[in-house]
């Protein structure tokens, strides 16, 4: 697979665990999308574009996400995965296991705060202008995200000791949707495209903090997996991020 290079990348820029370089930060639990809130309207494009089978890339997709979520977090905090580590798994399983999910209004009431943060990052992403990402934590009141609810928190409670975590960033949704009212090219049918993840975030005591939804936009031509990844996969996971660091 032609993106496999950003996989190896990732995985071996991780350590999924506490490290003696990250003492003082706080340590957060990051937690994957059930495989079962993966939503696209655009899969026959990202397996033709990727040259790849569909079912592979939703794996990798899964996988990534969490990965580069976790890279993102490292910037000010300790992240631990629960995911890719085998010998956390049973931790892993008892979180899922307890978690529901329900449509939700976002948490916006300090969004004003990110856009200087936000240009800031993008910035520093040094991203290509032609590959230029355009991105934002949700401002709209109205709408809704996916939030995951802790069915049984002292489960939480139990975990976030065991790893001394002061947070939980699950992610609870992933989208790829097309803007079919946007259409940048009417001649090549050329339209806009979301990558969208619903995020919730809890405190080690299993009290919710915040939730919301980011997005990245890109243009239907650009839907191999390889490019999602390696151009809006860090993009998206510094919003997340960054929405933790403001709500601390």
């Amino acid at each position: 697979m032609k993106y496999l290079i950003l996989l190896i990348s990732l995985a071996t820029s991780l350590c999924y665990g506490q490290s003696g370089n990250n003492a003082l930060k706080r340590n957060v639990i990051v937690l994957p999308y059930n495989p079962l809130y993966y939503m696209s309207d655009a899969d026959r494009d990202v397996a033709e574009q990727s040259k790849d089978d569909i079912k592979k890339i939703r794996n990798d997709f899964n996988e990534i996400s969490e990965q580069a979520l976790y890279k993102a977090l490292s910037v000010n905090f300790n992240p631990i995965s629960l995911f890719q580590n085998s010998d956390k798994h049973n931790d892993l399983k008892a979180m899922m296991q307890m978690l529901s999910y329900e449509y939700s209004r976002p948490e916006t009431d300090r969004n004003e705060e990110y856009k200087k943060p936000m240009q800031m990052l993008k910035d520093a992403l040094t991203i290509k202008s032609e590959d230029e990402v355009q991105g934002f934590v949700n401002t709209d009141q109205t709408t809704q995200y996916m939030r995951a609810v802790l069915t049984k928190p002292e489960i939480a409670r139990e975990i976030a000791k065991k790893y001394e975590a002061e947070y939980f960033v699950i992610l609870t949704q992933f989208e790829i949707k097309t803007n079919y009212k946007t259409c940048i090219d009417i001649a090549n049918k050329l339209y806009q495209r979301e990558l969208i993840w619903h995020f919730t975030i809890y405190d080690r005591q299993g009290n919710f903090k915040t939730g919301n939804y980011a997005k990245a936009l890109f243009p239907s031509t650009k839907s191999d997996a390889g490019v999602i990844i390696g151009n809006l996969f860090p993009f998206i996971s510094s919003i997340v991020a960054t929405h933790l660091q403001q709500h601390q």
